[in-house]
């Protein structure tokens, strides 16, 4: 289990994390001043995500198909 979780916030810091960051900054890309805005967002995207996967997990889904980042970004 402790390996799963390391396994996951790897997943979560290296790969998930710089694509929500890039679309939450898109989505907001005419605001201005929203630094702390972003941050929460980003957290709460994050969250939910993690979430997900975990229920996923819990269910016994199968694997993802196709492309992690297309299914980060939506």
């Amino acid at each position: 289990m402790a390996q799963e979780d390391a396994l996951l916030a790897q997943l979560l810091v290296t790969h998930a994390l710089p694509i929500i960051k890039a679309v939450v900054r898109y989505r907001l890309r005419t605001a201005s001043n929203l630094q702390f805005e972003t941050e929460d967002i980003c957290q709460e995207v994050t969250l939910q995500l993690l979430a997900r996967l975990k229920y996923l997990k819990t269910i016994g889904a199968p694997p993802l198909q196709g492309d992690f980042r297309s299914y980060v970004a939506a």
